[in-house]
């Protein structure tokens, strides 16, 4: 946990930010594998670690939002827990550690709400904390996501996007053991090795630093599959790996990174053409970032040298712009440029995507591809970014595609067909926006042909 200051200050910014009623935040509980006492390993909902910051099961906190006032509720382990699972700091320690006001069991909590007008919560996911919102608050089931408070919505996601230094500091620190398990997958990988082998070499460094995943690690022959976590294949000669894997800090903040690198150290011409047509895609977005900067037109740029490159390979032809006005690069960079990094790795888009992406100005649009991009609405100072394009060559899509002949005056089918070996490749940073421009986070952690190329030597 931050010093108790941090979640004083972050709840009197909520306080101050929504003025009147009461906000209650619920803990997550342990869920169960197969039976009761065998459980998933814990991850606590990322609004309750923003503001309150303990990483336990079973706790609520209630704020009073004109008195600025934090009640933490939470139960003491009985003799029985600590006999199965150990002693913990008491739930005192606990209450005083993120500055609440006065602590009580969490057998409390449903007395202290009844009658209570305007209780505030953020939209629940997790099956077993609707079941506990129906029962404290007499919300039919049906209507607990209906009842989420919009205002408050609005008000954390203003002040989560905006990442103070200890954040950054966090993120900062789990890319450094990010860094670890990318140069690890590089340093282990050669044909003949199948790639759970190496996901188990990067999970060893995981532990061994005592933090968690952010995500499960995507590491992958088939880099055409956007999120494959299967790793049963065989690696083979002339293979390209797409590793897309990131560590959380010690206080929970993530960090996502996707590196590409061929099987045997060496790229080929191909893989060298395709893989510098995405770095120039993200380097050139790179350029741009800073505050007041449309995150949807960062993708389009990133569209067009993608575009640009492929009609120049032969892939692709006829004009540019009519390209990206009908979505053709859909066809090979089927998602977004990126989106929000802190607490969670897609940041608070339990919130709703279309609430921490977008804006009353800037709308998701419906075209295939772009309509995947979960960030499109203007930067702002604070804000921390991934910005991940990629090409990818999708045998599925292509045969779709061609089949409906789509776009067929713009895409070479028969050229684009003698790449559906190919796979994929994307390429994936880490960025801060500041007051004037934008800070790569990750940018010590290998990319180029030449540092790859050197560490798989």
């Amino acid at each position: 946990m931050f010093e108790a200051p941090v979640y004083i200050n972050r709840r009197k910014e909520l306080c101050n930010n929504l003025g009147t009623g009461f906000i209650l935040f619920l803990g997550h509980h342990n869920s169960p594998m197969n039976f009761s006492h065998n459980v998933y390993p814990f991850i606590q909902d990322t609004n309750f670690l923003y503001y309150i910051g303990v990483n336990m099961p079973s706790c609520a906190c209630l704020i009073d939002v004109e008195k600025n006032k934090t009640i933490f509720y939470m139960n003491e382990k009985t003799v029985h827990d600590i006999i199965w699972i150990g002693k913990t700091k008491s739930v005192k320690s606990w209450g005083d550690h993120c500055g609440a006001d006065e602590i009580k069991p969490l057998s409390d909590l449903s007395k202290d709400l009844h009658k209570k007008k305007n209780v505030m919560f953020p939209p629940i996911f997790r099956a077993d904390n609707k079941l506990q919102i129906n029962e404290l608050l007499d919300i039919s089931l049906n209507d607990v996501e209906k009842k989420s408070s919009v205002s408050l919505i609005n008000a954390i996601i203003k002040q989560r996007s905006v990442k103070s230094s200890e954040e950054i500091a966090e993120i900062k620190s789990a890319l450094k053991i990010t860094n670890l398990i990318h140069q690890k997958s590089m340093t282990s990988t050669s044909p003949g090795k199948y790639e759970y082998e190496i996901v188990a070499e990067m999970e060893e460094i995981i532990k061994s630093n005592s933090v968690n995943l952010a995500y499960p690690i995507i590491f992958t022959k088939n880099g055409q599959i956007l999120h494959n976590s299967i790793y049963n294949n065989q690696i083979k000669d002339g293979d390209l790996l797409l590793n897309d894997s990131g560590a959380n800090s010690l206080l929970h903040y993530a960090s996502d990174i996707t590196r590409t690198f061929p099987a045997n150290g060496k790229f080929t011409t191909q893989q060298k053409e395709i893989y510098l047509i995405v770095q120039e895609m993200q380097e050139t977005v790179l350029k741009h970032l800073k505050p007041g900067v449309s995150f949807l037109e960062m993708h389009k740029l990133s569209a067009l040298i993608g575009i640009k490159r492929l009609n120049e390979l032969g892939l692709l032809k006829g004009s540019y712009d009519e390209a990206l006005e009908k979505g053709v690069y859909g066809l090979f960079y089927p998602h977004g440029l990126g989106h929000m990094l802190g607490l969670d790795v897609h940041d608070m888009e339990s919130l709703g995507e279309d609430m921490v992406g977008y804006s009353d100005a800037i709308k998701r649009e419906a075209e295939f591809g772009i309509s995947f991009l979960r960030l499109g609405k203007n930067l702002e100072p604070g804000f921390c970014i991934t910005v991940e394009p990629g090409i990818y060559f999708i045998p599925e899509l292509y045969n779709q595609w061609v089949n409906e002949k789509r776009h067929a005056h713009l895409i070479n089918y028969e050229k684009f067909e003698t790449y559906l070996n190919f796979g994929g490749i994307r390429i994936e940073d880490n960025i801060f926006i500041n007051e004037l421009d934008s800070e790569n986070l990750s940018s010590f952690i290998p990319k180029s042909i030449s540092e790859i190329e050197s560490i798989m030597s």
